[in-house]
C-alpha cells in the first residue's frame, strides 16, 4: 500500500493510464512476489470500479527461472551406511516403535526408502500386511518372540499380491528389499499395521503433520541415535 500510495499521489489508482500502471509494476520493484502483489491490486480495484487504465495492456508479471538453483544433496557411501546400520538395529526401535505410532511409521519410512527408490507420495501408501498368517494376534506377540527369516519373507510377499502403482504416472511399481533388511522390514510393517487396525486408516505409514514437519522430526531422532551409538 505504501509503494501505491506514493507512486503517484496525486493520482487515484482507478485514473492511472495504462503507461502508469505498467510504470508501477515493471519499474517500481525487480521483485517477481511484489510486482504480483501490485498487479493484483490493480486486477481488484479495476473490478470493483470504473478505471482508466485497460488491465489487458498492463504487463503481467513473469516468474522466471532462477539461475542459481541448489543442486540436490546426494548422501554419501558413509552416510548411507550408517542409516542402514541404525535403521535395521531391531534392539534400537522394537519397543519405542510398540509405543509410539509415529516412531513406527518413521522407522518403516526410513527401511523402505533404504531399499525402495519411491517418491515421498508412493511410500505413504503402503497398503495392509496380515500378521494372522504367522499367528500373530497383538503387539504383545514382541514381547517374547521376534521373527525368522522365513516369517518375515512371508510378510514381505504380502505387498507382492498387491497392484502397486506409481502415484505420478501410475505405471506399476515394486516393493524390494534387501536380505540383511527382511527381519527389521517386516518387524516394522507388522507394528505399523496393528497401529493402523486401532484408527482405522488405509496405509500403514501415518502421521498428522505436514510432509516437511514429519521428515524433519524423524530424522532428527534417527541422527540423535546415531550420535548416541557412536558415543
Amino acid at each position: 500500500m505504501k509503494k501505491i500510495i506514493t507512486y503517484q499521489p496525486d493520482v487515484p489508482v482507478h485514473l492511472f493510464t495504462n503507461d502508469i500502471a505498467n510504470g508501477l509494476i515493471v519499474h517500481e520493484t525487480r521483485e517477481y512476489f511484489r510486482r504480483r502483489y501490485l498487479y493484483d491490486f490493480l486486477t481488484f480495484v479495476s473490478n470493483k470500479v470504473l478505471c482508466k487504465f485497460d488491465l489487458r495492456h498492463v504487463t503481467k508479471p513473469i516468474s522466471l527461472p532462477s539461475s542459481h538453483k541448489k543442486e540436490k544433496d546426494i548422501y554419501s557411501f558413509e552416510e548411507f551406511v550408517q542409516v542402514h546400520k541404525i535403521a535395521s538395529c531391531l534392539d534400537t526401535h522394537l519397543h519405542v516403535a510398540i509405543q509410539d505410532w509415529t516412531y513406527a511409521s518413521a522407522w518403516l519410512y526410513v527401511l523402505i526408502h533404504l531399499t525402495n527408490a519411491w517418491r515421498h507420495s508412493d511410500v505413504m501408501q503402503i497398503p495392509p500386511v496380515f500378521p494372522e498368517a504367522l499367528g500373530i494376534t497383538d503387539l504383545g506377540w514382541f514381547d517374547d518372540c521376534s521373527l525368522s527369516e522365513v516369517q518375515a519373507q512371508k510378510i514381505i510377499n504380502q505387498l507382492g499380491h498387491f497392484e502397486l502403482s506409481i502415484s505420478k504416472t501410475s505405471m506399476k511399481r515394486y516393493f524390494f528389499c534387501n536380505k540383511n533388511l527382511i527381519v527389521p522390514m517386516a518387524t516394522a510393517l507388522l507394528i505399523c499395521e496393528f497401529h493402523r487396525r486401532n484408527t482405522n486408516r488405509p496405509f500403514l505409514i501415518f502421521t498428522s503433520k505436514k510432509k516437511t514437519s514429519f521428515l524433519i522430526l524423524f530424522f532428527y531422532a534417527f541422527s540423535t541415535m546415531t550420535l548416541s551409538s557412536e558415543a
